[in-house]
């Protein structure tokens, strides 16, 4: 997870579902979450199994857009 200056604040690994968790993150705005594809993967274009499905990860940047905790 990133701030608003780009700077990483947090780091987490998903399961085996492909949950992940953030804990003690400070409420604020500007945080976008960075994924990395696993080896031989590509990111999924946005919306690609309906909106509440996917990350909606940049697929070039591996970045979701601005949100607010």
């Amino acid at each position: 997870m990133y701030d608003n200056t780009g700077a990483i604040v947090a780091t987490t690994v998903t399961d085996a579902n492909g949950n992940y968790l953030f804990t003690n993150v400070t409420p604020g705005t500007g945080y976008t979450i960075g994924f990395t594809a696993p080896a031989g993967t590509v990111f999924s274009p946005k919306d690609a199994t309906g909106d509440a499905n996917d990350s909606d990860a940049d697929p070039v940047t591996g970045r979701t857009g601005s949100f607010s905790l």
